[in-house]
């Protein structure tokens, strides 16, 4: 089995990289949420990532879990045992089951914390194929602060029913809504500035066959030959019909390629090497 692998920050364009990759043929996941994660997937990166009381938002302790080898080892094995179960149906669905047991499936998922977990899916999967899904970290920071301003909108309309109903019977908040609710630009972007540490460091521990980064900007901008260049990666041979299509789901409207003009920029994004590494300053 050789899964195509997305990684990279929240915001940064993944959830359009598995509908490109979907009608490029390959498999995404016959379950998947309002994110295009596979359930099935997401649900392991959730777990591996509570086992240290963490998340998308906050894994310092899940970094160390990752470089303990005996850890990955154990955890490799347990997934391993996991997959080959009938469990692996809820990915699959009923009619590809067959296909994937006889790794007769091109297939692949998607899941920032992907970013975060990689170590023990290489572990488990060692011809993998990586795809690194990057943007602006000002734009996902604000993508952030957005989704954070929404969250507050949920929340007063939660507490709106509360006030209708006698306090034992009120549901608690979620910890995503609660967690996110004091996203700032600074906080978005800093996370925006870790992942793109974490997914550099798989970068220089594979090689240009096993792991690509693919700039969401340069998507938007010129559609049809970077999903060709894709494609071609990916050892698919794809026609012209099946490119338009895959080009017709990125929205060329939220293209922002042009470098930042620095003089109203805060210190805090000036100052990252990461924002010059990929010329966004």
């Amino acid at each position: 089995m050789i899964p195509i692998i997305v990684i990279g920050m929240h915001r940064s364009g993944t959830s359009m990289m598995v509908e490109i990759l979907e009608e490029l043929g390959v498999f995404m996941g016959h379950s998947q949420d309002s994110n295009n994660e596979a359930h099935f997937f997401l649900e392991i990166n959730q777990w591996l990532l509570s086992l240290t009381e963490s998340s998308w938002l906050e894994f310092s302790d899940f970094a160390l879990l990752m470089e303990d080898p005996l850890v990955l080892e154990k955890l490799s094995n347990y997934i391993k045992l996991f997959m080959s179960s009938t469990q692996i149906e809820s990915f699959t669905g009923d009619l590809l089951y067959a296909k994937f047991k006889k790794n007769d499936l091109i297939w692949g998922w998607k899941d920032p914390r992907n970013t975060l977990t990689l170590p023990l899916w290489r572990k488990i999967f060692p011809e993998c194929r990586v795809i690194h899904v990057y943007r602006n970290g000002l734009r996902v920071a604000e993508s952030l602060v957005e989704r954070s301003k929404k969250n507050r909108q949920t929340i007063l309309d939660i507490i709106s029913v509360w006030n209708q109903y006698d306090e034992k019977v009120q549901p608690p908040l979620s910890e995503r809504t609660l967690r996110t609710y004091s996203m700032s630009l600074e906080r978005g972007f800093g996370l925006w500035e870790t992942y793109i540490q974490q997914a550099q460091y798989h970068s220089n521990n594979m090689s240009t066959d096993e792991y690509i980064e693919i700039s969401y900007e340069d998507f938007t901008i010129n559609p049809i030959e970077s999903i060709h260049n894709l494609s071609i990666w990916l050892g698919l041979d794809n026609d012209n019909a099946q490119l338009t299509r895959a080009a017709s789901k990125i929205r060329t409207n939220t293209s922002n390629k042009d470098a930042e003009s620095e003089q109203h920029l805060p210190e805090f994004i000036k100052s990252s090497k990461y924002m010059r590494h990929y010329h966004y300053i």
